[in-house]
């Protein structure tokens, strides 16, 4: 089962797909079980059928751009020339460091630089 930190990254990830790939992604996922009309629900259906994260941003339809602009947009610097494969390491690294956050009542480590983000980018990239 996904944790709510890893539903939430999903969501923004795949909020960046189009609606034509987000309707085949989720029949991929679903085994074309369910069916679905909105980007909303071909999301939620993704989610509710994702066992594993990192299965699900292997998948040709979440492209490595969508996951660079989401690293970005979560303040996570990463070079212009990393793969895929490097990308979604770092996206399971912030979501490890915001679950550890989450459980610590939004407390980071021995030092608080205050922004949650600078944190989480000052742990990624050391």
């Amino acid at each position: 089962m996904l944790s709510e930190v890893e539903k939430n990254g999903i969501r923004s990830l795949l909020d960046r797909l189009t609606r034509e790939d987000l309707i085949s992604l989720t029949d991929t996922v679903t085994n074309r079980a369910v069916t679905v009309e909105t980007c909303k629900d071909a999301i939620e259906a993704i989610i509710s059928f994702t066992m594993n994260v990192k299965v699900l941003l292997r998948r040709k339809k979440v492209r490595r751009e969508h996951v660079f602009q989401y690293l970005a947009e979560n303040q996570v610097f990463v070079p212009s020339t990393a793969d895929k494969q490097q990308l979604i390491k770092k996206v399971m690294e912030l979501w490890e460091i915001k679950e550890k956050e989450l459980k610590n009542g939004g407390v980071g480590g021995d030092c608080d630089y205050g922004d949650p983000s600078v944190r989480a980018h000052q742990v990624i990239t050391a």
